[in-house]
C-alpha cells in the first residue's frame, strides 16, 4: 500500500520493482486505495521505487522474494518535489 504521511492513500503511483540478479524491471500502478500487485515475480532480491508527481522518491533495496512466496512493501510518499513536468512554451 502507498500511503502519504497522514495516511491517506496515494492512487496511480508508479511502483517499479527490479531485480538485482537480472535488471529486470516491473512497472505497476496504485489502485484508488493505494493498493498494488505484482503478480508471479520470479525469486531474487528487488529494489522498489515508488513514484507520483508531488512527492519525493521512495526507495527500499534488498527485498527479496523465495520460490512460491509473498512478499510487501508498504511506502510512505513526503511531499516534495517529484518527477519534473516538460517545460511547455506559451
Amino acid at each position: 500500500t502507498v500511503t502519504d504521511p497522514s495516511g491517506a492513500a496515494v492512487p496511480n503511483a508508479t511502483v517499479t520493482l527490479t531485480q538485482e540478479q537480472t535488471n529486470v524491471t516491473r512497472a505497476v500502478v496504485t489502485n484508488s486505495s493505494g493498493g498494488y500487485t505484482a503478480a508471479t515475480l520470479p525469486a531474487g532480491t528487488y529494489d522498489v521505487k515508488v513514484t507520483k508527481t508531488g512527492f519525493k522518491t521512495y526507495t527500499r533495496s534488498g527485498i527479496v522474494l523465495d520460490y512460491n512466496s509473498v512478499g510487501r512493501v508498504d511506502a510512505t510518499l513526503e511531499p516534495g518535489a517529484g518527477r519534473a513536468r516538460p517545460f511547455l512554451p506559451v
